[in-house]
């Protein structure tokens, strides 16, 4: 591997005998910013993804978003577009026990002169068990995004349910 340096303000290219000069900057910026995208996406909260659409035409939003399910007039010659998303999970099925017990006993104890005892008699018990079983559930939640679109095209507000 050669090393050759550029008198520009970039990093050094490295150039490989069997291929062209690469510049590993611009694969590990754009490395970089992917990553970066992907980690404020993740921690996006609702909010500043509908807030970041105000101002866009409805075009892109198409675009990102596809078409919208539901369209209502805005009452004020815009419209109002609502995406929803339903999401179906399900809750685990669970067992839960009570156990009650009662119990008797009879008899007498007898102590020796070196303080053991030796009981002699009766014990009677009863144990009672009561077990419920809850079967897993299955759950469907809807929500809803709205986006207001103005008469020229532009989102100009938002709203959503959780």
């Amino acid at each position: 591997m050669k090393y050759t340096h550029t008198p520009t303000d970039m990093p050094p290219t490295y150039t490989n005998q069997n291929s062209e000069p690469r510049s590993h900057w611009r694969l590990m910026l754009m490395l970089n910013s992917f990553v970066t995208a992907l980690m404020l996406v993740g921690c996006a909260s609702p909010a500043t993804v509908m807030n970041a659409w105000l101002g866009h035409s409805s075009t892109e939003l198409v675009g990102q978003w596809g078409p919208p399910q539901y369209k209502e007039s805005d009452r004020r010659g815009g419209q109002i577009w609502i995406y929803q998303r339903t999401q179906t999970y399900n809750t685990p099925g669970y067992a839960q026990s009570n156990t009650q017990s009662y119990g008797q006993a009879y008899g007498t104890a007898n102590y020796d002169p070196y303080g053991y005892a030796r009981y002699n008699g009766t014990y009677s018990g009863q144990s009672y068990t009561n077990s419920t079983y809850m079967p897993s559930q299955r759950h469907e939640r809807t929500q809803n995004a709205s986006f207001y679109i103005d008469a020229k095209g532009i989102v100009y507000n938002v709203a959503w349910s959780r």
